[in-house]
C-alpha cells in the first residue's frame, strides 16, 4: 500500500501540522498518506498491531504515558488475537496510560474496547476519556456492553469548536494488571 510506504517521508509534517494546531491538515496528511487498510475512519490501530512502544510516528498514533507509577507492555496475550497492551499501575490516582489524537466533527459517538485482569475475567479497571483539553480530562460513564468479551461501551459529544480531542485510556488507582485490545470510536 503506498499510504503506508509513504508514511514515514510525512509523519514529521503530521507532528509539525498538530503543534500549530492546525489538526485538520494534519489528519488529511495522515489520511493520504500514513491511513493504513486496517485503521477505522475515526480511531487509528484500535488493536495496537502497528503501535511504536516508544515513540509516536505520527499525530494519530498512539502515545504513552511517561508517569513512573504506570507499567506497560504491548505484545500477545494468552486469549487475545494478535497483540494487545497490558498495562499495571501502582498510581495512587487514575491515570491516563494510552493517548490518541482524533480529529472528530461535533456529535455524538461512542467508544469501545476490551478489558481484562491477570486472570481472564472482565476488568472495569479501564476507563476512557475523550476531552477538546488534553490537560483536562473529562471520563465518561461506561457500560459492559458484553461480560463473555469484557467489551465496554462509553458514549460522548464533541462540541461546536473543538477542532481536535485526545482520547485516553484510563488505568485505576493501584491495579495489578490489566489487558486491553480492540479500542473503537463510531458516530451515534
Amino acid at each position: 500500500d503506498r499510504r503506508v510506504r509513504d508514511c514515514p517521508l510525512v509523519a514529521p509534517l503530521t507532528l509539525s501540522l498538530a503543534a500549530v494546531r492546525e489538526f485538520a491538515s494534519a489528519r488529511l496528511v495522515w489520511q493520504e498518506h500514513c491511513r493504513h487498510p486496517d485503521d477505522g475512519d475515526l480511531l487509528a490501530d484500535g488493536g495496537f498491531s502497528r503501535a511504536n512502544p516508544v515513540k509516536p510516528a505520527t499525530a494519530f498514533d498512539w502515545s504513552w504515558s511517561d508517569d513512573g507509577a504506570i507499567g506497560m507492555i504491548l505484545g500477545p496475550v494468552q486469549g487475545w488475537s494478535g497483540r494487545a497492551l497490558t498495562s499495571e499501575s501502582t498510581s495512587p490516582r487514575e491515570t491516563g496510560f494510552a493517548i490518541q489524537t482524533l480529529v472528530l466533527p461535533a456529535g455524538t459517538y461512542a467508544a469501545t474496547w476490551r478489558a481484562r485482569d491477570a486472570s481472564g475475567a472482565t476488568s472495569a479497571d479501564v476507563g476512557l476519556s475523550v476531552t477538546c483539553d488534553s490537560a483536562k480530562p473529562q471520563n465518561w460513564e461506561k457500560t459492559l456492553r458484553d461480560p463473555r468479551t469484557g467489551q465496554w461501551e462509553a458514549r460522548f459529544t464533541v462540541p461546536a469548536g473543538c477542532p481536535a480531542q485526545w482520547l485516553s485510556l484510563r488505568i485505576a488507582p493501584g491495579v495489578k494488571s490489566v489487558t486491553v485490545d480492540d479500542v473503537t470510536v463510531s458516530r451515534r
